[in-house]
């Protein structure tokens, strides 16, 4: 079975995606909602590979991959994670902490 070595590079731009998207926004309120934020995501995505090669930025377009990435996380955690309840995660209740020394988050609130 292959390995699969994702930088750490990467794994930070995602983590610090998700974190922003947990401060400005709440959790989705439904599977729709979230679906429809990775659509959202996804499209600008596309726009920014469906340029002409010599007017692509690789920048922009690993900005906007990195979107997509924290939101289909975001889904995950928000939509399909049950609580110690057997219930999917209440989207109103908080997402944990994020710890800056560790660079980790926890379930408590």
């Amino acid at each position: 079975m292959p390995m699969f070595n994702i930088p750490n590079q990467v794994w930070a731009l995602i983590r610090e995606e998700y974190k922003d998207a947990l401060c400005s926004n709440p959790a989705f309120h439904s599977p729709h909602e979230g679906l429809a934020v990775i659509e959202d995501q996804f499209e600008d995505l596309k726009k920014a590979v469906f340029l002409p090669r010599l007017k692509r930025d690789p920048a922009n377009m690993q900005k906007e991959a990195v979107q997509v990435a924290a939101m289909a996380i975001r889904f995950i955690i928000d939509c399909t994670l049950p609580t110690t309840k057997g219930a999917i995660a209440n989207p109103t209740e908080g997402h944990g902490s994020y710890t800056s020394e560790t660079g980790e988050y926890t379930n408590e609130v």
